[in-house]
């Protein structure tokens, strides 16, 4: 269950409610980057999948490409800021290995 943001626009099966998103760049996001950039902070934006990674296939990875060229074609602040990275995939694999089910995410 997500709990940060509480109204980020982002539902729990993935699909993104686009105005409450607007939103929440609009409102948190943007100035949040602008803060940090005041203070010579860098921000991460990591992407996650809801399964942990487990399941990255083609779609989740053509989803987040999609999303990001969504983000700064509407928001230039992001786009052009110096202080902004993007993750489009944070850890994509899980390794299994014979101590236990699931390994570490690399």
């Amino acid at each position: 269950m997500r709990t940060w943001p509480p109204n980020d626009g982002w539902r729990n099966d993935g699909t993104v409610d686009e105005a409450l998103q607007d939103r929440a760049w609009t409102n948190l996001y943007i100035p949040y980057v602008k803060h940090c950039q005041s203070r010579g902070v860098y921000v991460v934006f990591c992407g996650n999948a809801p399964d942990g990674g487990q399941f990255m296939g083609a779609q989740h990875k053509t989803n987040m490409i999609r999303y990001w060229t969504r983000i700064f074609n509407r928001y230039p602040e992001i786009r052009d800021a110096e202080n902004v990275m993007i993750e489009i995939c944070n850890e994509p694999v899980v390794i299994r290995n014979p101590i236990r089910q699931r390994g570490l995410a690399i």
